[in-house]
């Protein structure tokens, strides 16, 4: 869980609940892409962190089924299918993490 301990410090007990019933004990796939304003690139790619927000051309859009408004109503953590660090430092850190 320390990929998202610095959001989970100052949150109320439900979120933290939220957040480990939805990511301990999954599978996941990690990659690193590389390359001029790569951060940039994949968020456009991605999408909105809330799928229903995503255009349909994005990975959100196309393949994701949830919401953040749904996820709130049956108190869980939105399915939002993929990850993407929103900046350089971000990458870092998530990377030190995972690698």
């Amino acid at each position: 869980m320390r990929h998202y301990s610095d959001n989970l410090i100052n949150s109320d007990d439900s979120i933290k609940k939220r957040v480990l019933d939805y990511f301990v004990n999954k599978e996941i796939i990690i990659i690193i892409l590389e390359g001029p304003d790569i951060i940039k690139k994949v968020r456009r790619l991605v999408g909105e962190s809330d799928p229903s927000l995503s255009s349909k051309e994005t990975i959100r859009g196309r393949f994701g089924i949830d919401s953040y408004k749904q996820a709130d109503i049956e108190n869980r953590s939105c399915r939002n299918i993929i990850h993407a660090s929103d900046s350089q430092t971000t990458f870092e850190y998530e990377k030190s993490i995972w690698f």
